[in-house]
């Protein structure tokens, strides 16, 4: 018999962890592999949590998943059929399916949240926290959700607990919350279990997926293991193990750069010898950007745009095109047209292409405007990240006169030349469906200039916020003392019938 008379059947390790959450007034940080059975126990121990005076401490209970999609997907079936069947609840009176929320006759409420919007976890009071998940949390929504346990003022007996559910997804931000509770035995109970020790799993699929996907991906989602490809070739570099004194050997300067889905990075390096078995490379310069927005555009086309796959997608202000490319490997195009104005942009295009046979999916012009791009296939996805600045700022000017030049080809679009020819022509270039998502500045533009796309017959029909309140935490303020308050948004556009 188990606690409020629910029976439930539990296998393995599963046991020792739901013990852990009804009997320690610890902390717990439990990270199992897939298919371990995360979710049932949370779907168990919520409402157990709500209707208990140890466990809610007169506050609220939260569940989070790192989108709002998971939730519904995962827990709130599960969750729902468990209140209404073992706490009589009633659906649509007690559980609410638009707010996600489920409210106990002691008035303590079940909140499900997306760890996506941090800035929706502000304000609650909370008795017990459960993060399915985590791994995929930034560190700002955890720092958040250890701000939402702090005691009453004058009552530190209503301190709140986190409970941690999740397979590791890389050396993050939980795997730094993770060291510290191993550090802090006394505030912190640590479950870490592969498939083996968990025994919860089945173990006839889990072999067949041993032999289906990589060993590095079997020992992350099966093993429990933190390390990642992305750990592999981010996290790893320390430099002061790997970098001593530089002087300049007044030598080539090199850079390079790679574009990847969430951590953009680029060195500048001095080589010498290359291309010889005895040559060296010395970084002068690192620099790397969390969240660069690649995935995120695509996850916004995903979700908003009206198809699944689109047939001829034209990057305008492409540099060399790492949002193209990744919306054609992630299979959203069939076809790319890239136009920039600058040479080396469309030489790295060139190499890419090559090295990856792409020559007959992929196509690209040197161009600044729209009207001299060769007139072949009608486009039905147009995607960008132009300049975003319209008149010079105090930002673009160094000492460094290449500095100043590279900037201001980066940001400066003067008097918004660029954009109102790009609305003026790319009508005549697009497909009866075609759909625009151009990355801009907001509120500046669609409040002061929305008329560049307004007066050439296009439609706003979403406005999606992209890097919210993120400039900070990518390195923006520094490099190009963007004010946080900035909203970089996604315009969703379509031609006016």
């Amino acid at each position: 018999m188990k606690p409020n008379n629910i029976e439930y059947e539990l296998f393995g390790e599963q046991a020792t962890i739901m013990q852990d959450w009804l009997e320690s007034d610890k902390h717990c940080i439990d990270i199992v592999p897939v298919g371990s059975g995360k979710t049932f126990l949370a779907a168990v121990a919520l409402p157990l949590f709500a209707t208990d005076e140890k466990y809610h401490k007169g506050k609220d209970i939260i569940y989070s998943a790192p989108t709002g999609s998971m939730i519904k997907s995962l827990i709130w079936e599960p969750l729902k059929q468990s209140c209404m069947e073992n706490f009589g609840l009633r659906d649509g009176k007690d559980i609410n399916n638009s707010e996600l929320t489920i409210k106990f006759p002691n008035g303590v409420f079940i909140r499900c949240k997306s760890a996506e919007m941090k800035e929706n976890l502000r304000g609650l009071n909370v008795g017990m926290w459960v993060a399915d998940e985590a791994s995929l949390y930034s560190q700002e929504t955890l720092q958040e959700i250890t701000n939402r346990l702090r005691p009453r003022v004058g009552s530190p007996d209503t301190q709140g607990r986190l409970i941690v559910i999740s397979t590791p997804n890389g050396n993050g931000p939980l795997f730094d919350l993770f060291n510290l509770a191993e550090n802090n035995p006394d505030k912190y109970i640590v479950r870490h279990y592969n498939y083996k020790q968990m025994r919860s799993g089945n173990l006839e699929f889990i072999e067949e997926q041993k032999r289906i996907i990589s060993p590095l991906k079997f020992e992350q989602d099966y093993m429990c293991s933190w390390e990642s490809v992305t750990d592999q070739f981010f996290y790893t570099f320390n430099r002061a193990t790997h970098s001593r004194d530089v002087f300049d050997r007044l030598g080539d300067i090199y850079t390079f750069h790679d574009f990847n889905k969430r951590v953009m990075c680029a060195v500048v390096a001095q080589v010498t010898k290359p291309n010889s078995n005895s040559g060296t490379m010395e970084i002068l310069k690192s620099y790397a950007i969390k969240d660069c927005g690649t995935e995120q555009l695509a996850q916004q086309i995903r979700d908003c745009g009206k198809k699944d796959v689109y047939n001829n997608c034209y990057e305008w202000c492409s540099g060399s095109a790492p949002i193209g490319f990744y919306l054609l490997d992630q299979g959203l195009t069939e076809n790319l047209c890239l136009v920039d104005k600058y040479d080396l942009a469309i030489s790295d295009i060139g190499i890419t292409v090559e090295q990856n046979d792409l020559s007959d999916k992929v196509f690209s012009y040197r161009s600044d405007t729209v009207r001299d791009i060769p007139n072949t296939q009608p486009w039905d996805l147009v995607v960008s990240n132009p300049p975003h600045s319209w008149v010079p700022t105090p930002d673009m000017y160094s000492d460094d006169e290449l500095k100043t030049e590279y900037l201001s080809r980066v940001l400066l679009d003067q008097d918004l030349q660029t954009h109102i020819e790009f609305f003026n022509n790319v009508g005549e270039r697009l497909a009866p469906d075609a759909e625009m998502f151009i990355i801009e500045a907001e509120p500046m533009f669609v409040q002061d200039h929305g008329y560049t796309y307004e007066d050439a017959g296009f439609e706003l029909i979403g406005n999606y916020i992209f890097n919210h309140q993120e400039a900070i935490q990518q390195g923006f303020e520094h490099n190009y003392n963007i004010p946080p308050s900035i909203r970089w948004n996604t315009l969703h556009l379509i031609k006016k019938d």
